[in-house]
């Protein structure tokens, strides 16, 4: 399997984060990996600096009309020695933060309902070091954060619908 880290399609975004590629390039990256029978998966981020629920549903809206096979989702961390970290110690970020686990719990909710049902999701989640992880700080392993959204997605009803 051949994985992307598309991490958005939003432009201003990969430019701010220094991705070295757009949106198009990604889109096209997909349909050509596809045109080869080639299964692959992309890596989206979700809570990128700058980007509101609408621009991260609207990369979920982009992927589920793509040949993607298998989708692995990152909260956004703030690690140490990272350039974010010093973005943000510098002021030159202003109004951010990570997602509370309820925040996250809940936009995972509003991505399961609009992905594909043709998309796996393997994962929600990634975890850093707790000794180099500045935020956000769940205290939680990612299969608690597994068993908590399933509950999460059993008390609101929510799946993957039909696309």
């Amino acid at each position: 399997m051949l994985e992307y880290g598309v991490e958005t399609l939003n432009d201003s975004t990969l430019q701010f984060i220094n991705r070295c590629h757009d949106a198009a390039t990604s889109v096209s990256a997909i349909k050509l990996t596809h045109e080869y029978g080639i299964p692959q998966c992309a890596h989206l981020i979700l809570g990128l600096p700058g980007e509101s629920q609408h621009n991260m549903l609207h990369t979920v809206d982009v992927i589920s009309s793509l040949p993607v096979d298998v989708v692995k989702f990152h909260q956004l961390q703030v690690v140490k020695g990272t350039a974010l970290e010093k973005m943000l110690n510098s002021g030159q970020i202003d109004d951010f933060r990570c997602f509370t686990l309820d925040e996250y719990l809940a936009l995972c909710g509003a991505v399961v309902k609009r992905l594909s049902p043709k998309i796996a999701i393997e994962r929600f989640v990634s975890e850093s070091p707790a000794d180099i992880l500045i935020s956000p700080k769940w205290g939680i392993k990612p299969d608690k954060f597994k068993s908590m959204l399933e509950k999460y997605l059993i008390q609101h009803h929510i799946s993957q619908q039909n696309s």
